[in-house]
């Protein structure tokens, strides 16, 4: 076919190529981007439990109340209590779940007064692909950290 002047364009048959070749790049592409995501997640769900642990401190010193996270020792949740009084609840993605299926009892309930911390120990997370993350609690101190990914 032959084109007049002034008319350019593509024929159907080069665009079909072209979206073809679009889609074969895009399925190899989202598995890769799927890990990734996975990764990402476990190491922010990690990092929100150090936060939230990091947070219950500071209130207990500021406010002079007495401030505790329960950990769900079976599935991946926990909420906040200030005073004896419920606050929140938080439950990590679907995807993640205790390392060994559950946690360590001495972290099940860690509270946090002005002089004093008491619970510790480790919260092991992992993902469905099996990668791992774990949070540190110390002892005496209460304090938290982000142990890495592995």
């Amino acid at each position: 076919m032959t084109a007049r002047w002034g008319q350019r364009g593509h024929t159907l048959l080069e665009l079909m190529i072209v979206i073809s070749i679009l889609s074969v790049m895009l399925a190899a592409v989202l598995p890769v981007l799927g890990r990734v995501y996975q990764h990402y997640e476990l190491e922010g769900s990690s990092r929100e439990i150090v936060s939230d642990i990091r947070s219950a401190q500071v209130s207990a010193w500021v406010e002079h109340g007495e401030q505790e996270l329960r950990f769900n020792r079976f599935s991946p949740r926990y909420s906040r209590w200030e005073s004896g009084v419920f606050r929140w609840q938080k439950r990590m993605s679907e995807r993640i779940a205790y390392r060994l299926g559950y946690i360590e009892s001495t972290v099940e309930t860690l509270r946090y007064g002005r002089q004093r911390a008491v619970g510790s120990g480790n919260i092991r997370l992992i993902n469905q692909l099996g990668q791992q993350a774990e949070v540190k609690i110390f002892p005496i101190s209460g304090h938290a950290v982000f142990g890495g990914m592995r």
